[in-house]
């Protein structure tokens, strides 16, 4: 490939969503369980469960979201879930568990990934990659680190790209795309 960019993700935002979403449904189930427990060490041991679940969102939501508190917290809670699992449900409820939150920062850690080349733009997404050929493509261009995809098919794709991409001379990029895509304008 002649070129290659790390796309912006704005997915992680539903993904940090998602994880918050189970982790509350986790601190329901720990609340109808200490509600309906008969034991009075099962039904405070739950309390606590919930109440480090709230220090934790509290702590968390005061010290700011940089990505690596971020990541620590999650993993923090993970423990903590899956200790609550462990003790109270079982191994299975714990496996289930630890399985869609693997699956979850797996999804999580994935990028968009954009090579274009002689042969047409590939985008390789979460599970696949894609080719459009460049008989399918109308203009190509990087300006001010926006890369826009435009194709014959009055479709758009149009993302931000990472930091961590190298620099690039945009003129250069444009005439290349121009080129392969026979767009002479």
């Amino acid at each position: 490939m002649q070129y290659r960019f790390i796309l912006t993700d704005n997915n992680q935002r539903s993904f940090r969503a998602f994880t918050w979403f189970l982790f509350f449904m986790q601190l329901a189930a720990a609340g109808v369980l200490a509600f309906n427990a008969g034991e009075k060490n099962t039904r405070l041991g739950l309390y606590v469960l919930m109440i480090l679940y709230v220090g934790l969102f509290i702590s968390m939501h005061i010290s700011g979201p940089e990505k690596r508190k971020q990541e620590l917290f999650n993993a923090a809670l993970g423990a903590v879930y899956a200790f609550f699992w462990m003790k109270y449900v079982g191994l299975m409820a714990l496996l289930i568990f630890a399985a869609i939150y693997l699956f979850i920062l797996f999804v999580q850690q994935q990028k968009t990934i954009v090579g274009i080349s002689g042969s047409g733009v590939h985008i390789k997404k979460i599970f696949k990659t894609v080719l459009y050929p460049w008989d399918q493509l109308d203009n190509v261009i990087l300006k001010d680190n926006v890369l826009t995809i435009d194709f014959k098919s009055n479709t758009i794709i149009q993302a931000d790209l990472a930091g961590e991409n190298e620099a690039i001379n945009e003129t250069d990029f444009n005439r290349f795309c121009k080129e392969q895509s026979g767009n002479k304008a």
